[in-house]
């Protein structure tokens, strides 16, 4: 293997820093403390950046199979989706109680999972980024990496175990909503129980209490119309 030198000119900003190659096998993504940079690796040029892209420094960058999309992990406990060609935020990606260390997408470029010092994965839908499952893995998540047919997810975490999770659907979910919140499940791991209390899903959860909420009014009204109706009936006895 030959080696070229190649020198690119970039601010100094930080000692935290990130590089990964594009999906044309031509072009650099390099972020350095909050920055990110785009680079042309054959002449070193900058092509695009963008200044103060996050709060905090980056700490990982993912890029869309695709190309046209990438995704940042941040210290500021945010991620972020950037349009490739503009190098303009689309998305930030909020949910996180701690610093987001990694992010990944999957196979085909539909799902973004992102871990955090929280100890919880977060899945998001692409390319809006719109929130799905919450994965529990129990402590801090420093990276995680989808299977080539995106069947699995691996995270690792800070109690220096690996957890596998197998992508998984509800079947009694309506159809409606069958692709509303992709969800996984524990497959490998020394603490893992069930898939149930491993996930959390805000709009499963929402609609659950609505519905449970709901059922106990309408129950409560029926008994206290039912409790009117006695009442009434045994007043106008006594008055016969």
């Amino acid at each position: 293997m030959s080696r070229t030198r190649l020198h690119v000119q970039l601010p100094r900003r930080s000692a935290d820093g990130f590089m990964q190659f594009m999906p044309d096998g031509r072009s650099l993504v390099i972020a350095l403390g909050p920055d990110v940079h785009i680079v042309d690796s054959v002449s070193g040029t900058v092509v695009r950046e963008c200044r103060g892209a996050h709060e905090d420094s980056i700490h990982y960058v993912a890029v869309a199979p695709d190309g046209q999309q990438m995704a940042t992990a941040s210290w500021d406990e945010t991620a972020r989706l950037w349009d490739v060609a503009t190098l303009q935020c689309t998305a930030v990606l909020e949910g996180h109680l701690g610093r987001v260390y990694s992010v990944a997408y999957s196979h085909n470029g539909s799902l973004v999972a992102s871990g955090a010092g929280d100890g919880t994965v977060r899945l998001w839908r692409m390319p809006s980024g719109q929130p799905g499952a919450v994965l529990l893995g129990g402590s801090g998540v420093f990276c995680l990496a989808f299977s080539p047919d995106g069947s699995l997810l691996a995270t690792g975490h800070e109690d220096h175990k690996i957890r596998l999770w197998s992508a998984v659907r509800r079947r009694s979910r309506p159809a409606s909503s069958a692709a509303a919140a992709p969800m996984l499940s524990p497959v490998s791991s020394s603490d893992a129980n069930s898939a149930e209390d491993h996930i959390v899903n805000n709009n499963n959860q929402h609609h659950h209490r609505h519905h449970h909420n709901h059922g106990h009014h309408h129950n409560q009204n029926h008994h206290n119309h039912h409790h009117s109706h006695n009442s009434h009936q045994h007043h106008h006895q006594q008055q016969r």
